[in-house]
């Protein structure tokens, strides 16, 4: 990269995280969310190995990696007086940068531009929907979402031990939220033997197995009640499309979740299996695919399928997924529910980009399957 372009990449860091840090220390964020964070906070004060049966039904449905920030935070914040609510997303913060770093060195290696690898950068340190989730949401979906993007990155320039490097990277990402872990379908097509295939997995489940293992000793049960967190949402996908056009069909699907997902993952991952497709190509589809089949959407889970999709080099898809996703952030964060108006402000844009993620996967999967296994693999 250019010195120009240096400059200008660093200029987009300082702006990005400047705007993180204004709106997540003057405003309190997505309220459930942060109280959350608070009950994690005084759960850890009192008791940290009884958390997960103490903090409340659907509070902390993730693995405990995310505790020891929360409990530096908590110090920091009794001993400077900043604000509790902005110093748990820092980390959030600092991983947008981290994504967007390694999306536009991955970029530069597979020979793109100057300019495509700014802009992909400047997608997530600037992309209202990465400022919106980190820095007013707090949400630490980008914190969960780095280790996987730095796996897919890892995995496709090769190496002798990418898989266990690549497994325990995904690993520290399920540790912080589980969803990380379906990045695996993407990766084991591509394994070179079964060592390699089984190190990417034995790491990605030992790291967060390791973790939980004093909450396992100590009550089994709380855990499992905690990490059952129901798999329905109205806000985009399937869910939508219940409140949109209540129907038997879709009925039968949410009161079914579970066993839907089953269904949904495993076909995906047979499909993944047979096209044998490009590492960052796959990755794509997987979350093309959780986007249109599962049956939870939160405005949060944009990080998950915007980070792959820059690494591959979607930008223009990148920048109309922010674009479109934009009205309905300002509505759900703005508070402006209640009208009307707001709530197709809302409803038409998610509803637009669930059609365009069915468009964008039923195109992949065509594509993929179209095309000899040479070619599939090259990308």
């Amino acid at each position: 990269m250019s010195p120009r372009g240096r400059r200008l990449l660093w200029a987009m860091v300082a702006a990005g995280v400047a705007a993180r840090l204004v709106l997540g220390f003057a405003f309190y964020g997505q309220a459930y969310d942060q109280d959350s964070f608070a009950m994690v906070r005084e759960a850890l004060a009192r008791s940290p190995i009884d958390l997960y049966g103490s903090v409340g039904e659907f509070r902390w449905p993730y693995p405990p990696a995310y505790f020891l920030w929360i409990a530096v935070a908590d110090g920091v914040a009794d001993s400077t007086g900043l604000a509790f609510h902005g110093l748990v997303s820092v980390p959030a913060m600092a991983a947008d940068v981290g994504i967007a770093w390694i999306v536009q060195m991955h970029l530069g290696r597979k020979g793109a531009d100057e300019r495509s690898r700014l802009a992909a950068a400047g997608l997530v340190l600037l992309g209202p929907a990465f400022v919106a989730i980190s820095g007013y949401h707090g949400q630490i979906d980008s914190v969960a979402m780095l280790p996987a993007v730095a796996a897919v990155a890892l995995w496709d320039r090769g190496g002798a031990r990418r898989g266990l490097t690549a497994g325990a990277l995904i690993g520290v990402g399920i540790a912080v939220k589980t969803i990380p872990g379906l990045i695996l379908l993407a990766l084991l097509p591509s394994a070179r033997s079964r060592g390699e295939a089984a190190a990417l997995l034995g790491a990605a489940a030992a790291v967060p197995l390791v973790l939980l293992a004093p909450y396992l000793v100590h009550d089994a049960g709380a855990l499992t009640r905690a990490l059952e967190y129901p798999p329905r949402g109205t806000a985009g996908g399937i869910g939508l499309l219940s409140t949109l056009a209540p129907n038997a069909l879709l009925d039968a699907v949410l009161d079914h979740a579970t066993a839907w997902n089953a269904l949904w993952l495993l076909a995906l991952a047979l499909a993944l299996w047979r096209a044998r497709l490009a590492t960052t190509r796959a990755a794509v589809i997987v979350w093309l695919a959780a986007y249109v089949f599962a049956t939870g959407f939160y405005l949060n889970y944009f990080v998950w399928g915007l980070s792959f999709i820059l690494l591959d080099g979607g930008l223009v898809l990148a920048a109309g997924i922010q674009a479109a996703a934009l009205a309905p952030l300002i509505v759900t964060y703005g508070g402006l529910f209640g009208t009307t108006l707001a709530a197709r402000a809302f409803q038409l844009p998610m509803l637009a980009l669930w059609l365009t993620f069915c468009l964008g996967l039923a195109h992949s999967v065509r594509e993929a399957f179209g095309r000899p296994p040479a070619a599939r693999a090259a990308g």
